[in-house]
């Protein structure tokens, strides 16, 4: 009797288990369509980039004997107004009709 409820229990948890994979998981499958692939190629892509700047940093630090520290700061600043670009964009956006007062 007590092999029949752990069966029935182990039974009932895996059927739970593939009920999530199937609603989770495969669903993403069936979902995909043929238009989705070029955006998701361009992010891929983008991941790859940045696996490979890794490298690339790598390389430049070791090749122009340039410290860790110095390229992190350098990296920093370099980035720095592409990461204020989205909300400097956003209050442009916002309060461009009033761009003859801020002049």
């Amino acid at each position: 009797m007590a092999t029949q409820n752990q069966d029935s229990s182990n039974n009932s948890l895996y059927n739970r288990w593939l009920n999530w994979l199937d609603r989770n998981v495969y669903d993403l499958g069936r979902q995909m369509r043929m238009s989705y692939v070029p955006p998701l190629m361009v992010y891929l892509a983008a991941g790859i980039s940045g696996l490979t700047g890794i490298v690339g940093t790598f390389f430049v630090k070791d090749y122009l004997g340039l410290s860790a520290e110095f390229l992190a700061t350098l990296s920093f600043w370099v980035m720095l107004p592409w990461t204020l670009k989205m909300p400097m964009g956003h209050l442009v956006d916002r309060y461009w009709r009033h761009k003859g007062a801020f002049i």
